[in-house]
């Protein structure tokens, strides 16, 4: 089976911080004896890594390729011709590689991640080729959270090229209910939407991981509880709200620091907040960390936080569960499918500094309960959220959709 993957910035490597979880899943698909080729949206050279052909786009433009991309695009929706030429100067080159991929290397399925705008692009090689198309909506290109600006939908344009992708497609994988229910309103054919959770790497995130390599490192006290929230820094992850309820957890317990992983625009409006608040010393702003460095983090952590206003299936969350930390997060998206309330976390609503606060505060000051809500969390991740699993599913659906 030859696969042909769409993700515009998957990293190349474990290492990776783009798109890690995408990368997870191509790599097992290799390791399980399936040809895989990626391309990405980069002028860049080809590359062999990891067993995987990493394929970048060409640094000119073929003519006769393009105005095929827009006589594709026309009679799959004319109003995506009504978007910013730019866009559609790179689907054109995008389109042209995919289409020099599928022929070149005889591959059997197109695998888009994101309904918009790699879903776009892999309709349109389908439309010429005839291969089959699986989409993996991933949240952004599903939800909407219009007081934010949240949702590539939010653009009528983009909302009605959304929708014909998960219709045209033969398979919409989904990974969580929330995202489930999203699609099967937007379909014709509800039987062609999988729900596939996210899996995690549960060898790799594990509770037994040395604690103290990165408390040493960042001069955190054995005695402190840390409280770790790895997400990148948008409006949408909610990072302010945990920051404001830190004063109110600080009343009742002192001995506390917070470790914020990721980077984005709201870096400085976060931390002059932290200033603002008071809490600059107990807040801990450490940038984008390396795949492979994130369960020493995990390990470190007592606490791991997801303080956010709209979530699909955090691959973070899964990580935290697998590491058997105990959970603080909002009563969101896919959430509740991965954290039960007073079983292996707290969920409370989202912005809500408050809330955030007293359920911080209950696993705090309660060492027992901390523990057995790990423990029930990496229980969990064993159960449901095995990234082999995930791969055994995503498996099952190629094949049958080939037959």
């Amino acid at each position: 089976m030859k696969i042909l993957v769409i993700a515009s910035n998957v990293s190349k490597t474990p290492a990776g911080t783009a798109y890690p979880f995408i990368f997870d899943e191509i790599y097992r698909l290799v390791k399980r004896g399936i040809e895989l080729h990626v391309v990405r949206s980069r002028v860049e050279d080809d590359e062999y890594s990891y067993n995987i052909y990493f394929h970048g786009l060409g640094k000119d433009l073929d003519i006769n390729m393009f105005f095929s991309y827009i006589q594709k695009l026309f009679r799959i929706s004319p109003m995506g011709l009504l978007r910013s030429p730019k866009v559609i100067y790179l689907e054109g080159k995008y389109y042209s590689k995919l289409i020099e991929i599928v022929e070149k290397f005889k591959i059997d399925i197109i695998h888009a991640h994101f309904a918009y705008p790699e879903g776009v692009v892999g309709l349109s090689v389908k439309a010429m080729t005839g291969r089959l198309l699986v989409v993996t909506t991933h949240g952004y290109d599903l939800q909407l959270v219009p007081e934010i600006r949240y949702g590539a939908r939010l653009s009528p344009r983009i909302d009605h090229l959304v929708r014909k992708v998960i219709n045209d497609a033969d398979v919409v994988i989904v990974p969580s209910r929330r995202m489930y229910k999203i699609a099967v309103d937007l379909v014709n054919d509800p039987q062609k939407i999988h729900l596939i959770h996210n899996g995690v790497d549960i060898n790799m995130f594990n509770p037994n991981i040395e604690r103290s390599l990165i408390r040493k490192v960042l001069k955190i006290k054995e005695d402190e509880i840390l409280i770790l929230a790895a997400r990148n820094l948008y409006p949408v992850y909610g990072i302010e709200y945990l920051i404001k309820a830190i004063p109110e957890v600080i009343k009742h317990y002192e001995k506390i620091k917070v470790l914020i992983v990721g980077e984005g625009p709201m870096r400085c409006y976060l931390y002059q907040l932290s200033q603002k608040m008071s809490v600059d010393e107990t807040v801990i702003f450490v940038g984008r960390v390396p795949r492979t460095l994130m369960p020493l983090y995990l390990a470190a952590a007592d606490i791991c936080c997801l303080p956010s206003l709209m979530e699909g299936l955090p691959i973070f969350l899964l990580e935290s569960l697998a590491s058997g930390k105990p959970i603080v997060a909002t009563r969101v998206g896919g959430i509740p499918e991965a954290v039960i309330n007073g079983y292996n976390g707290y969920l409370v609503k989202p912005k809500d500094p408050q809330s955030l606060a007293s359920a911080l505060l209950e696993l705090i000051l309660s060492p027992t309960k901390m523990r057995a809500f790990g423990q029930n969390s990496r229980r969990i991740a064993e159960e449901k959220f095995n990234i082999e699993k995930r791969i055994d599913k995503l498996i099952n659906v190629y094949y049958n959709i080939m037959r």
